[in-house]
């Protein structure tokens, strides 16, 4: 979108530069990353992509927070992805717009299920050579099986951003809480 003048109109109703997107898996965090990106022209950065390195395997505490601490320092980018304890909040003190996509519970199951099963199907890689398999999502073990995982970790979330809210956790920046896809549609027009 551009004014009259030829100045991109801002998404979402807000000017924010540095803009961080939480929610439980299958939230459209990754979704709404990239339309802002790409409307906005900021940069973006998956956490778990990040946080995942080859084979699944953890990026230790100290070496995520100090790429955290990095991308944070800049004054243009866009944050997809929870890790909110982590590293000590570190997002929350710099960010000035915080979208949680706080849909409802068996939407983001099935949209994980989906997404999962596609990702399986199609062979896609995620991060640093990872895929999902068969043998993760049709695991009994809930840290191996992102469906299960979801599921579980959906009132973690919750309860998480809402006492955030309460406590002003997120500091000095503006937070917008999305319940539907519908008022996401609605707040990226401005409404």
């Amino acid at each position: 979108m551009e004014t009259s003048r030829g100045e991109k109109t801002p998404v979402g109703g807000s000017s924010a530069q540095r803009i961080w997107i939480v929610g439980c898996s299958g939230s459209g965090k990754s979704t709404l990353a990239r339309r802002l990106a790409a409307a906005r022209d900021l940069p973006r950065f998956e956490l778990d992509g990040i946080y995942h390195q080859a084979d699944w395997t953890p990026l230790p505490d100290a070496e995520f927070c100090a790429r955290l601490t990095e991308i944070v320092a800049g004054e243009q980018w866009i944050l997809d992805g929870n890790y909110y304890l982590r590293c000590n909040k570190l997002a929350a003190a710099r960010a000035e717009l915080v979208v949680w996509l706080d849909l409802p519970r068996g939407q983001t199951f099935f949209r994980v299920l989906r997404r999962s099963l596609r990702r399986v199907f199609r062979r896609e890689e995620l991060w640093n050579g990872n895929r999902e398999s068969w043998a993760a999502i049709l695991s009994p073990d809930l840290d191996k099986n992102i469906v299960l995982w979801t599921w579980r970790q959906y009132p973690v979330y919750r309860r998480r951003y809402e006492q955030a809210m309460a406590d002003n956790g997120f500091g000095s920046a503006e937070v917008v809480r999305i319940c539907s896809v519908r008022e996401l549609e609605s707040w990226l027009a401005g409404g």
